[in-house]
């Protein structure tokens, strides 16, 4: 079973998007964050929802659309754990969890056990987003967490344009094990899904 880990849009600012909707301060009824902060009150607002109002741009849509098209699963890096796109959030999930946590740092982050579901060896994890949140996985995962190579060292706006490529085209990136990126072998070893067993 492949999973796609999607790494979130940034929410570490206190003064951002995130902080609007929190304290409702949109002038307009329809504006989305309005929309988004009355979906919040009542439990109904999602995770995708969230994170493409803080983005606000393709690349965050791209992943998602990239999870869709190849993987059997999809879960959100979160503060809360790793979570279903479409699972729904609360305020105090918000205001407990998400406000002031810079999630690619591992000293103020990291994934635990207990925030990953389904974890086991017959489960092939692939990160799709910044290769940073590789670091927040403290040591877990690593017999079966993988990396696309086209996005390694890419800007976001690069990596948006790939995933909408392989979307457009039907290729499938190549995924490279975690253990041989975080050592940065000269050999460059690459492994696919087929010879994942």
């Amino acid at each position: 079973m492949k999973v796609a880990l999607i790494s979130p849009a940034l929410i570490k600012s206190k003064d951002g998007k995130i902080s609007k909707i929190l304290n409702n301060t949109f002038q307009s009824k329809n504006a989305k964050g309005k929309i988004l902060y009355n979906k919040l009150k009542k439990g109904t607002l999602s995770v995708k929802e969230l994170c493409c109002y803080i983005s606000g741009a393709n690349y965050f849509t791209n992943k998602l659309k990239y999870g869709e098209r190849y993987f059997e699963k999809q879960l959100i890096i979160t503060p809360l754990g790793l979570l279903h796109p479409d699972h729904k959030l609360n305020i105090k999930d918000i205001e407990s969890k998400w406000i002031g946590k810079d999630l690619k740092n591992p000293k103020e982050f990291t994934i635990t056990e207990d925030m990953i579901p389904d974890i086991n060896k017959d489960i092939c994890f692939i990160l799709i987003g910044s290769e940073e949140y590789l670091k927040v996985f403290n040591n877990l995962m690593t017999w079966n967490l993988f990396y696309p190579l086209e996005l390694r060292g890419k800007t976001n706006v690069e990596k948006s344009k790939i995933l909408n490529h392989a979307i457009n085209t039907g290729k499938e990136l190549t995924y490279q094990h975690i253990k041989e990126f975080i050592k940065k072998s000269n050999k460059n070893v690459q492994l696919t899904l087929k010879n994942f067993k």
